[in-house]
């Protein structure tokens, strides 16, 4: 049997056995408790079923198998194999297979879980990650990963950029299972409307909370990853572009945390019930659209795919999506009518639906952005493009917003006005920020802005640790509080360092010759000459730079099945910030280079803060469980007559 036909054979098992997943959760919802039980049974045979089929294309990319068209178009005999492992998600139908492998997983997780619980609504949410499963594998199917073509004695090999950096193995994966692991809350929310199931709607808000900060983990760590691959891999400087395939993975990343936020009121008897729902929809909705985007063939990206037959699919799933959950949240209104009420408008409730609010509209300006340019090509014709200013003008300052709520909510007490509290934490959280604004200005920096913002994350950082430490010395939920903690000190961190990157940053053009010497930021940087050094697949032009007294080597890389050469920059790290240099032209003979200098200071902020964030969102998914008492099902006033 050959290895194109046995995972064809793996594939199509794969979705018999969700299409029973689905069918007899159904069943089991309908009174049917054994069939419960063989949905559960049946969700261990489709991972199995998927692993397997992964397994056969990881195999094929190993041995070279260029007869199916998948290998010979993303692997080679001369691409080693690390690349040729990660060659699996360098195309569309190999990072189908990974979707379907993350999904198969949440799925298989899910049932194992609840293996226990014989609720109706567990049964329709196992059918709804069911057919989630379901659709996926058709599309899969329907692009064929397996499908074969013509011998070929050698591949094309991945593409060059693919190449460049270890953190392709890591960040498309995390970012899968941020993506995927957001069905496993939506189904729960679903499955307890389609059951009419009040108390455990209540009851679940929890559990819900859980698996949304477990897909949320996984996506934060995927967007920091991919951010600093792209700032050690293109070349430009930079780490986040605002391109479209970046704008859809950052949006359902808002939403949830929106709905992290506001599930801290549900938690303590607050609002926002039916608000909760509509995020979960919307957050599944945009990682669907994001997905359209991606592989519907409409963007011009570098981390778009080729064209897909499956556009029309995607779309009909994203209305599906979008639309029935809606509907059942409308149908099912009676079951969320909240009857909550502050005590005092200044509270921390109060802050929290703001930061609602502002994390929305901010996703709204983002997906204006986004979809603008394809409104205006299907209407008109002419392809636009919104640049770089457009966000920075129009979501820089709400941004900037959502640091400063993440300071103010901490200020503020739960459903009362306390101002011996604010006091408290405001009096030297005030100080210190005062105290570093003045600092940062004695240094010479003039940019108001950067000064406000970093003035802002001071405050907004302090605030936060006199707030985790108030907490701690109390002994009460000492996982959420450092959860809370380091979730908000990431956020303040990486606007410190994006404030600073960006409004500090000097850059400049210098061509030179072999020899020569130049200046770029008070350092004198020699230029050697270039080194050359041929591999079977490429020749690497890699130009030998002293700045200051550090060596630098940024290259320009040859290969052969590409036309473009392929710039790699190289970079000092220091602690004040980074040197970053890319090599733009090499003229041959005679090595004269045009270099471009990057000076991007704190930039180190960046990721540490999003490290922080990434251990705030793992330190509250290790928290204990904790029962939410009646005083919660009694605030939401929750009615239980179906409609």
């Amino acid at each position: 049997m050959s290895t194109a036909l046995f995972g064809k054979m793996a594939l199509t098992l794969a979705l018999v056995a969700a299409c029973w997943v689905v069918a007899a959760a159904v069943a089991g919802a309908r009174g049917r408790g054994a069939m419960l039980d063989s949905a559960r049974s049946a969700t261990y045979g489709v991972f199995i079923a998927v692993v397997v089929t992964v397994a056969t294309m990881v195999a094929a990319l190993l041995t070279n198998e260029f007869r199916i068209h998948y290998v010979a178009e993303n692997s080679s005999s001369a691409t080693s194999v690390f690349y040729r492992v990660i060659a699996l998600w360098a195309g569309d139908a190999g990072s189908l297979l990974l979707w379907n492998l993350c999904l198969a997983g949440y799925l298989a997780l899910f049932a194992r879980r609840h293996r226990l619980h014989q609720e109706i609504a567990h049964a329709w949410a196992l059918a709804v990650i069911g057919v989630v499963q379901v659709f996926y594998l058709t599309l899969t199917l329907v692009i064929d990963p397996f499908a074969t073509a013509e011998s070929m004695t050698d591949g094309r090999g991945p593409q060059p950029l693919l190449e460049s950096s270890f953190l392709m193995a890591y960040h498309p994966p995390l970012l899968y299972l941020g993506f995927v692991g957001f069905t496993v809350p939506f189904a729960l929310a679903m499955g307890a409307l389609i059951a009419r199931d009040h108390n455990l709607l209540v009851r679940w808000t929890p559990m819900l909370r859980r698996w949304t900060l477990i897909a949320w983990c996984f996506l934060t760590i995927g967007l920091v990853l991919g951010a600093l691959w792209a700032y050690e891999v293109l070349g430009w400087g930079g780490y986040w572009a605002w391109d479209p395939v970046e704008n859809a993975a950052f949006m359902p990343w808002l939403t949830a945390t929106a709905y992290l936020h506001s599930t801290r009121l549900r938690e303590r008897g607050g609002p926002i019930g039916r608000w909760n729902l509509y995020l979960l929809v919307v957050t599944l909705s945009l990682i669907t659209l994001g997905t359209f985007l991606t592989r519907g063939s409409l963007l011009t990206s570098v981390h778009a795919f080729a064209e897909s037959p499956v556009s029309g699919m995607y779309l009909a799933f994203l209305l599906v999506i979008l639309g029935g959950g809606i509907w059942l949240v409308r149908t099912r209104a009676g079951m969320v009518v909240n009857k909550f009420h502050m005590r005092s408008v200044l509270c921390r409730e109060t802050a929290i639906m703001a930061n609602n609010l502002v994390l929305i509209v901010l996703c709204v300006t983002v997906l204006s952005g986004t979809l603008y340019p394809l409104v205006v090509e299907a209407l008109s014709g002419p392809r636009v493009s919104v640049g770089r200013a457009y966000y920075e003008e129009m979501a820089g300052p709400l941004l900037i917003l959502l640091v400063m709520l993440a300071g103010a909510g901490q200020l503020l007490a739960w459903q009362v006005w306390s101002a011996r509290r604010v006091a408290a934490r405001a009096v030297p959280a005030g100080l210190g920020s005062a105290g570093v604004a003045a600092a940062v200005m004695a240094a010479g920096v003039r940019s108001g802005v950067v000064v406000a913002v970093l003035a802002i994350a001071t405050f907004t950082l302090l605030v936060n640790a006199i707030e985790a430490w108030s907490m701690w010395r109390a002994g009460g939920k000492r996982y959420s509080v450092c959860g809370a903690f380091f979730g908000h000190a990431g956020l303040a961190i990486a606007a410190a360092g994006i404030a600073t990157s960006m409004g500090l940053a000097g850059q400049a053009e210098i061509t030179l010759s072999p020899g020569e010497q130049s200046a770029f930021e008070g350092e004198i940087v020699h230029y050697q000459g270039i080194q050359t050094q041929t591999r079977p697949e490429r020749t690497d032009l890699i130009a030998k730079l002293t700045v200051g007294k550090v060596d630098l080597s940024p290259s320009l890389r040859l290969v052969q099945r590409s036309a473009d050469p392929v710039g790699m920059p190289a970079i000092r790290h220091d602690l004040t910030g980074d040197l970053y240099v890319s090599v733009l032209a090499i003229e041959q003979p005679g090595g004269r280079a045009n270099f471009h200098f990057y000076s991007n200071p704190g930039i180190g902020l960046l990721w540490v803060g999003g490290a922080c964030a990434a251990a705030g969102g793992v330190v509250s998914v290790c928290r204990r469980r904790r029962v939410m008492g009646k005083h919660v099902a009694e605030a939401d006033g929750l009615s239980a007559a179906p409609r």
